[in-house]
C-alpha cells in the first residue's frame, strides 16, 4: 500500500545526495589507498605469491555469503523498517553466526589435517571476520548510521596498508604476510562498528525471535545461491584462466582488474545510497519516477567516469603496473566495459532486494555465469586473457539487458534506451581502438570520448533540470 507523503519533496534528494557525498568519499579513501598499494604489490611481490594470496581471498568472497546464509542483508533490509526490534534482529543473526563459526573451525581442522591444506586456517579466519564485519556493517547502514558503515571502510583499509607493509617487507612474510593483513583489517572494522554503531548494548540480552528468523531466513536465502553464481560470474575466470594458463597469466589478470576498481569505487557508494534510499520511499507515492531518474542519472554518470579512463590510461597504466605486471595495461581498456555495464546492471539488480523479491535473482546471476564460464572455457585456450576480458563483458551485458526487461513486472521505470544503448556502442568502438594502439594518444580516440561525455553530461543535466522544475 502507497501512502501520501508530507515531508519536502527535495528532502529524499538531499538525504540520498548525503548519503552518497559520505559514501562515496569512504569509497575513494579506501580505493585510493588500494590503488596506492597496487605498485607496493607489484614491485615486492611476484606473480606466483600475489596470485596465491589473491586466489585465497578471492576464494572466501564465495564461501561468506554460505556461512553467513547471507543474513548480512537481511541485517540491512529489516533494519530500516521501523516496525522491527533491532535487538532482536542483530541478536537472532549473531547466534545463527556463532553455530556457523563452530561448524566452520571444525572444517578447518578437518582440512588441516586430513588434506594437508596449510592455509585452512588462514582461510578460515578471512571467511568468518568478513562474515561478522559485513552483519555489523550493513546492520549500521539499514539504521541509518551512514558514517559509521563508512568510516568502518577506511579502518579496514588503512590498516590493510600498514600491516601489508609491516607483514610483506619488514617480516618477509610474502604470502602469509599478505593473508594476516587482511584479516587483522577485517578484525579491527568489527571491533570498529561493534563500539561506534552501538552493537555492543543491542548485544547484552540475547533475544531469539522463531518468527523474526523464518522472515530472515526467507529474505536472505535466495541471495545464498545468488552470491555464488555472483562469485562464479566474477571470480571463478581467474581459475578457468589459472587451468588452461599459469599462476602468473593468473596474477597478471588479477593486479589488472584491480584497476577497474576506479569505476567500482564509484558503483558502490550509488548502490548502497540508491538501496538505501530507495528503500525508506517504498512506500511513498511517485517512487518509480524517483527510482527512474536516479538510475538514468548514474548511467549517464557511469560513462562518463569510464569514457574519462579509458583516455587518461596511456598517462598512468604503466605507474599502477609495474615489472611482469605491466602486460596487463592492454586489457585495461575491455575490463572497463564490462565494469560499467556490471555498475548500471547493478541499479537495476538493488530493485530486487528493496522490492524483496530476492527470489529472482538466482534465476539472473545463474544466467551471468554460465555465459561467463562457457565462453571462458572456449575463449581462454584460443585468446588467454584477451579470452577472459570478453567472456566477462558478454555475462555483465546479459545481465544488464535481462534486468531492464524483468524489473517491469514490478516497477514502472522510465527511461531513455537510445541513449544508453548508443553509450554502449561507443565505448565498444573506444575500448577496441585503444586495445588496438595501447600506451599512445590518438585522434579518432579523442573523437569518440568527447561524443559520449558530451552525451552523458547532457543527459545528466537534462534530469537534474527536471527534478529541480518539478520540486
Amino acid at each position: 500500500m502507497l501512502i501520501e507523503c508530507n515531508e519536502l519533496k527535495f528532502d529524499k534528494y538531499y538525504r540520498f545526495i548525503k548519503d552518497i557525498i559520505i559514501f562515496i568519499v569512504a569509497n575513494v579513501v579506501s580505493k585510493l589507498l588500494q590503488f596506492l598499494l597496487m605498485p607496493f604489490y607489484t614491485t615486492f611481490l611476484t606473480p606466483v605469491t600475489f596470485g596465491t594470496a589473491e586466489l585465497i581471498n578471492n576464494f572466501s568472497e564465495l564461501l561468506y555469503p554460505i556461512t553467513t546464509l547471507c543474513l548480512y542483508e537481511s541485517a540491512f533490509r529489516f533494519a530500516v523498517d521501523l516496525n522491527i526490534d533491532n535487538s532482536k534482529l542483530i541478536s537472532t543473526i549473531f547466534r545463527i553466526f556463532i553455530y556457523s563459526s563452530i561448524l566452520g573451525f571444525s572444517l578447518a581442522i578437518f582440512g588441516y589435517y586430513f588434506f594437508e591444506f596449510k592455509l585452512s586456517f588462514f582461510l578460515f579466519f578471512i571467511v568468518y571476520l568478513l562474515s561478522l564485519k559485513n552483519i555489523f556493517a550493513y546492520y549500521a547502514r539499514g539504521k541509518g548510521l551512514s558514517r559509521v558503515f563508512a568510516i568502518s571502510g577506511i579502518v579496514e583499509t588503512s590498516v590493510l596498508c600498514i600491516l601489508s607493509i609491516f607483514f610483506i617487507i619488514t617480516m618477509e612474510l610474502q604470502t602469509v604476510g599478505y593473508l594476516l593483513a587482511i584479516i587483522f583489517s577485517y578484525l579491527f572494522s568489527i571491533l570498529y562498528l561493534y563500539f561506534k554503531g552501538n552493537i555492543y548494548k543491542e548485544l547484552k540480552k540475547i533475544k531469539i525471535d522463531i518468527r523474526l528468523k523464518r522472515q530472515l531466513l526467507k529474505y536472505s536465502v535466495p541471495l545464498i545461491v545468488y552470491n555464488i553464481m555472483y562469485w562464479i560470474n566474477t571470480l571463478s575466470s581467474r581459475y578457468i584462466l589459472l587451468f588452461y594458463t599459469t599462476l602468473m597469466d593468473a596474477g597478471i589478470y588479477i593486479a589488472t582488474v584491480k584497476i577497474t576498481a576506479v569505476i567500482n569505487m564509484l558503483q558502490q557508494g550509488v548502490v548502497y545510497s540508491f538501496q538505501l534510499s530507495a528503500s525508506r520511499e517504498f512506500y511513498k507515492q511517485n517512487r518509480d519516477v524517483y527510482y527512474s531518474q536516479i538510475i538514468q542519472i548514474f548511467t549517464s554518470l557511469y560513462f562518463f567516469v569510464a569514457t574519462v579512463v579509458i583516455l587518461l590510461m596511456p598517462l598512468f597504466g604503466k605507474s599502477l603496473l609495474r615489472n611482469e605486471f605491466e602486460a596487463g595495461i592492454i586489457y585495461l581498456p575491455i575490463l572497463i566495459i564490462g565494469a560499467v555495464l556490471n555498475c548500471i546492471s547493478g541499479l537495476y539488480g538493488t530493485l530486487y532486494r528493496v522490492y524483496k523479491n530476492t527470489s529472482q535473482t538466482i534465476k539472473i546471476s545463474a544466467m551471468g555465469a554460465i555465459v561467463n564460464v562457457a565462453f571462458c572455457i572456449y575463449l581462454i585456450p584460443n585468446y588467454g586473457l584477451l579470452g577472459v576480458c570478453i567472456a566477462n563483458v558478454l555475462s555483465y551485458m546479459t545481465q544488464w539487458i535481462y534486468r531492464i526487461h524483468d524489473v517491469k513486472k514490478f516497477t514502472q521505470l522510465n527511461s531513455n534506451k537510445w541513449i544508453t544503448l548508443l553509450s554502449v556502442i561507443l565505448l565498444i568502438i573506444l575500448s577496441i581502438n585503444e586495445y588496438i594502439k595501447t600506451n599512445e594518444f590518438n585522434l579518432w580516440s579523442l573523437f569518440i570520448g568527447v561524443i559520449l561525455i558530451i552525451i552523458n553530461l547532457f543527459w545528466f543535466i537534462k534530469i537534474i533540470l527536471e527534478i529541480l522544475k518539478s520540486n
